[in-house]
């Protein structure tokens, strides 16, 4: 987990990269590439294949929130685990088929 706390740490400017985006423009970016280089000069390296989620359908999965990152995160062959973010920082107890641990403002999916 030493690893996810470094990865959250890592992600923090992509992240106000993202909430400016968002105050600019309306909506947030649909690819974290659209950051670089007018909210961030490059994506943060060492972190976990992350993707965000904007369409209004998928984030129904991630509590109603404006965005959301998510990366898979799995160890072995049929394991599911998956890193989050969500911007409001309202984490469930469990779901995504797992018990949810907190790190830092991101969660850790146990599938």
């Amino acid at each position: 987990m030493y690893g996810f706390e470094l990865a959250a740490e890592r992600a923090e400017p992509m992240i106000k990269a993202i909430e400016e985006f968002t105050r600019d423009n309306g909506q947030p970016p649909e690819a974290l590439s659209a950051l670089v280089p007018n909210y961030i000069d490059s994506l943060p390296p060492k972190l976990p294949p992350l993707e965000i989620v904007t369409d209004p359908k998928k984030l129904v999965e991630y509590g109603d929130n404006p965005w959301a990152l998510t990366a898979l995160v799995s160890r072995g062959l049929l394991n599911w685990d998956r890193f989050i973010y969500f911007p409001d920082q309202a984490y469930p107890e469990a779901g995504f088929g797992g018990g949810l641990e907190r790190i830092g403002g991101w969660a850790y999916v146990h599938e």
